[in-house]
C-alpha cells in the first residue's frame, strides 16, 4: 500500500497507474465467480469481497484522480456490488493508512519531519535508492514501515530520532553498511519479536553512517 513515497508527482502518478492497472486485473480475475445476488448470504458475500478487494480499488483511486472509472464500477454493479458498499469499503482502507500514518509519524516527532525527510530523500537518494525504499513501505509490515521512516528521517538529518531498544549497551555491534540494516528489517522476527527488534534498533543507532 502506498503510504510515504518518494520521487516525483509526476513518476509517482506513473508507477500508480501502472500498479493500478495490475491489481484491477488481479481484481477482475478474483470476481470472475461473483453474478446477481439473491438473498442477504449473497448479499453479504458481496460485501466481504469488496471488504477483499478495497484495496485494488484504493490503488485505481489513486491513480484515477480520487475515484473508480465508470467501467470499473459498471463491472462491479453487474457482481451486485454497489457503488456505496464500494467506496465505503475504500473509505475503510483510507481510514486505516491515515491511522498507521500517524502513528509513524509520531515515532520521529510529526507529519512534518517526515514531509521534511521526503523532500530531502527525492532530491538527494538516486533513483535505485527511492525504488527500493518505494518497494520496502509497499510490502512490509507497519513495524518495518516505522523503522524505514525512522532511518529516513536520520539520514536526512531533519531531527534525531529516539531508538528504543534493551540491548542497546556496549556491546552492540553497529551495522557495518545499509544494506545489512535493510536485511535485518526484511526478516520476519522484525515484525513478531520485540526482542530482535530492538536488537536491529539499536544497532543502527550505533551504526557510523547513519546521520546524527
Amino acid at each position: 500500500m502506498p503510504l510515504y513515497k518518494l520521487g516525483s508527482p509526476e513518476a509517482l502518478e506513473e508507477q500508480a497507474a501502472a500498479e493500478a492497472a495490475a491489481h484491477m486485473e488481479e481484481l477482475k480475475r478474483k470476481a470472475a465467480g461473483f453474478g446477481p445476488f439473491s438473498d442477504d448470504s449473497e448479499a453479504a458475500a458481496a460485501i466481504a469481497f469488496a471488504e477483499a478487494a478495497a484495496g485494488e480499488l484504493y490503488r485505481e483511486t489513486l491513480a484515477n484522480g480520487g475515484e473508480l472509472t465508470e467501467e470499473t464500477l459498471a463491472g462491479l454493479e453487474k457482481r451486485g456490488l454497489g457503488a456505496d458498499v464500494v467506496k465505503l469499503a475504500i473509505a475503510g482502507v483510507e481510514m486505516q493508512m491515515q491511522t498507521e500514518a500517524n502513528a509513524i509519524a509520531a515515532e520521529v516527532g510529526g507529519a512534518e519531519a517526515v514531509q521534511e525527510a521526503l523532500q530531502w530523500a527525492s532530491h538527494n537518494l538516486d533513483a535505485d535508492a527511492q525504488a527500493e525504499f518505494n518497494a520496502a513501505m509497499d510490502n512490509g509490515s507497519q513495524v518495518v514501515r516505522t523503522a524505514l521512516v525512522k532511518d529516513l528521517v536520520q539520514r536526512s538529518g531533519v531531527r534525531a530520532v529516539t531508538v528504543g531498544g534493551t540491548l542497546a549497551a556496549g556491546g552492540t555491534q553497529p551495522y557495518p553498511n545499509r544494506e545489512a540494516f535493510m536485511e535485518a528489517l526484511k526478516d520476519p522476527r522484525y515484525a513478531t519479536r520485540p526482542d530482535y527488534r530492538d536488537e536491529v534498533d539499536a544497532r543502527h543507532a550505533k551504526s557510523a553512517w547513519v546521520v546524527r
